[in-house]
């Protein structure tokens, strides 16, 4: 599984109204990554711009967090 392969950092974001990519995919993503961090927004498939005020928020606090920044 190519998910298992991700050794970074990842911060997983999925809109709570997503028709395209159910809820169930958000969860295997986050059993499969290890040590990825889910947030759920709202809005649908395109929640990074449907909540894109709430994204802009939860991404820039994660990476301002992890020892990886954005490099």
């Amino acid at each position: 599984n190519l998910l298992e392969k991700i050794k970074r950092p990842c911060a997983v974001f999925w809109g709570k109204n997503d028709e395209e990519t159910p809820l169930y995919m958000y969860k295997c993503f986050l059993k499969k990554i290890d040590g990825a961090q889910g947030f759920l927004l709202d809005g649908g498939h395109f929640a990074f711009v449907d909540d894109r005020y709430a994204f802009s928020l939860i991404l820039a606090a994660y990476l301002a967090e992890t020892d990886e920044g954005i490099s």
